[in-house]
């Protein structure tokens, strides 16, 4: 049984320089922010803590991927395209793809031209390919992948454990012999975050999961598709996203760094089963 650490980005031996991350990130950011405008639909790029949280996913893959030469990834569930164009600028190729949410959510772009619109321009900036496909239905051959990422997409592509075992098995089919699938940013059922947003007042605001998780229930998911867990970690007790309004989301970015030596040390006390998200890197077994 895997143990579940804590996502620390203090304490990493990532080859992938931070401020070089940064760079690219915000460059990302900045091209989605003149396109999409409407500030909530880009908030969680604002967030310090988001940014962190992606350093540490994207430096685990880049850690594995960064000297293999030639590879290929799939970024399923891309969303509005961050992490994929983040990744082929850092040298690591990845096709991006996505169908648009159910009605609800602020947070993605309106419609299917919208979305079409800024993964072209995406597309263009950093040599990004993006596709209009299910992760139910991969239209791709048996082994064209080094790697799949889940980045807050997988809880929201099934309702039942035997679903997502099932889901797993279908990427298996896509993924050359030895290669990794990283989910991030995957909801803890306990967590205090996915307590507030049960709340009626909430659920009409904002995008609310449609599984969560507890760590039981996705070691049974992980072994019935015939994986196993390599590392696992939990983040987050502060949700990431706290506000629209700028002046509140810069004071609580200030005081990220404080928060997460907070965090280290909730983590190694009971508090530790509240926290908000897994990190999951699984390989075949």
């Amino acid at each position: 049984m895997n143990t579940l650490k804590y996502l620390n980005i203090e304490k990493n031996n990532f080859n992938l320089d931070f401020d070089l991350f940064s760079q690219v990130y915000n460059r990302v950011r900045k091209e989605i922010r003149k396109d999409l405008r409407v500030e909530r639909r880009f908030r969680d790029l604002n967030s310090r803590l988001y940014l962190y949280e992606l350093y540490f996913n994207v430096g685990k893959t880049f850690n594995i991927f960064s000297s293999r030469g030639k590879c290929l990834g799939l970024d399923i569930g891309c969303g509005k395209g961050h992490l994929t164009s983040i990744l082929n600028e850092l040298g690591i190729e990845t096709i991006g793809i996505d169908l648009l949410e159910p009605e609800g959510n602020q947070d993605f772009p309106k419609d299917k031209a919208e979305l079409k619109r800024l993964w072209q321009k995406l597309g263009s900036q950093f040599a990004t390919k993006f596709l209009f496909a299910s992760a139910r239905h991969l239209p791709f051959c048996k082994g064209s992948f080094d790697f799949v990422i889940f980045n807050s997409s997988f809880e929201h592509i099934c309702k039942r454990e035997e679903e997502f075992s099932e889901l797993l098995r279908k990427v298996g089919y896509i993924l050359k012999p030895g290669a990794f699938i990283f989910i991030f940013l995957l909801p803890n059922k306990y967590s205090f975050l996915e307590w507030i947003l049960k709340k009626p007042y909430l659920k009409s605001k904002y995008f609310p999961h449609k599984r969560a998780f507890s760590y039981k229930e996705l070691r049974r998911i992980v072994e019935k598709a015939d994986y196993k867990i390599v590392e696992a970690y939990l983040s987050h007790f502060f949700p990431y996203m706290v506000s629209n309004i700028n002046p509140v989301y810069s004071v609580y970015n200030f005081i990220t760094p404080g928060l997460l030596r907070l965090e280290n040390i909730l983590f190694k006390t009971k508090i530790r089963k509240y926290f908000t998200y897994y990190t999951l890197v699984l390989k075949g077994s």
